[in-house]
């Protein structure tokens, strides 16, 4: 049966905010992950389809080090196969032979794996064209630090086409996600993910003091204040800590710019006062092999060439091994670049490491140089995907024997 609009946006805000089980519940969480059909919502064409009957799909809490067991059912028409989205896990659970050989329709997956790092990851459906993704396959993987932030609440955020595809309207203060009342001093950790398909959005806080805090998963050296709109590409996540300094009665908000004027994402009435902090620490560091750019294998990757993931590998590294890839983005549009199994530091135009990502923003025209300790053996993907409607993304594969 079709969701009704209000079903659906009920559904949307239920799965945003939900909360971490305790122990005693989190012992009892179901281990099956079903993908099925909800039909169609408004004005969609073609059914939706989600993960356990939410969308986004649940969110699934995990600590690090520990394992995440799930097995994927798989009630939809076509194959699938589920991506843990910037995860360093082993290749049987996320390499490519797996994601190419996907779950055929009414069979099912055992995925069972450890997390190496805590942060802010998600899973989602492979696609060349993300239509499963703009359909609803996706969720938060969300892997606890050990001793995390001093924070009031936390909110994990996926933002998908569906928010941002229609311009705003002048007087539009309806959220796109969520709402969440705060008091002035207290503290957000906004776990963002860009789950859309086609939208660069440009994040601006309304009545907050914000921090970068981690991008991708990984923990900055130092928050970084939040000023200007912050440019989140698809696949790419941001943990944001955000102060509220707005009176009671007023609404501290999320935005997405854009050239019509502000999308509000999130509302936060504020509703009295609290405490007040500092600014705050860095998040603990997960442990991250450094490149050594001694000794080094450099590459280069034309995006608008078909390398094809079937083919041989793009290179081949040994365990431990330093590679340089040079991603020169000779299209016609924007694209992003998705490392799989490892992470990736840039290299900015002085030369320097810049921030660790596992996913790239790439202009038209443009190319970025990243560098990458391969210290996870087995086949992987390089996963392109260009902004630009019907325009198909470029895929590869690279060895680590």
């Amino acid at each position: 049966m079709p969701l009704t609009r209000r079903q659906f946006t009920t559904a949307l805000i239920a799965a945003a905010t939900a909360r971490p089980a305790t122990g005693a519940a989190r012992a009892h969480m179901p281990d099956v992950l079903r993908a099925g059909e909800l039909g169609g919502v408004g004005g969609q064409s073609g059914p939706i389809w989600a993960y356990d009957g939410m969308l986004p799909g649940p969110v699934i809490h995990a600590e690090r080090g520990r394992r995440v067991v799930r097995r994927l059912e798989n009630g939809l028409p076509v194959a699938s196969a589920v991506h843990w989205h910037g995860t360093r896990i082993d290749s049987g659970n996320g390499g490519a032979d797996h994601l190419l050989d996907a779950v055929a329709p009414g069979s099912g997956f055992l995925y069972d794996f450890a997390v190496r790092d805590a942060g802010t990851y998600w899973y989602r459906s492979l696609d060349q064209a993300r239509t499963p993704i703009a359909r609803g396959l996706h969720g938060f993987l969300i892997v606890g630090e050990e001793a995390p932030p001093d924070i009031d609440e936390d909110l994990p955020l996926a933002v998908t086409d569906r928010h941002v595809a229609l311009d705003p309207a002048p007087d539009d203060h309806t959220p796109r996600l969520v709402t969440c009342e705060m008091r002035q001093g207290q503290r957000l950790r906004l776990r963002m993910v860009n789950a859309s398909a086609h939208h660069l959005l440009r994040l601006e806080p309304h009545g907050l003091t914000a921090w970068i805090a981690a991008l991708d998963g990984m923990p900055l050296p130092q928050a970084r204040r939040l000023s200007a709109p912050f440019l989140l590409a698809p696949g790419q996540r941001a943990d944001i800590l955000a102060d509220v300094t707005l009176d009671a009665g007023e609404r501290a908000a999320l935005l997405h710019r854009t050239a019509s004027g502000p999308v509000v994402l999130a509302t936060f009435p504020v509703t009295g006062r609290g405490r007040s902090r500092r600014a705050p620490l860095p998040l603990e560091p997960n442990p991250l092999a450094q490149p050594m750019r001694r000794s080094v294998r450099r590459m280069v990757m034309r995006l608008s060439r078909s390398h094809g993931p079937d083919g041989p590998p793009l290179f081949t590294a040994r365990a431990g091994e330093t590679v340089q890839l040079r991603l020169t983005n000779d299209s016609t549009a924007m694209q992003t670049v998705h490392l799989h199994g490892h992470h990736m530091h840039l290299i900015d135009r002085e030369n320097s490491l810049g921030a660790v990502r596992d996913t790239v923003l790439i202009r038209a025209g443009d190319s970025r140089q990243v560098i990458f300790v391969a210290d996870n053996p087995g086949d992987w993907m390089i996963e392109c995907h260009s902004l630009a409607p019907h325009h198909k993304g470029r895929r590869a594969r690279f060895r680590v024997t």
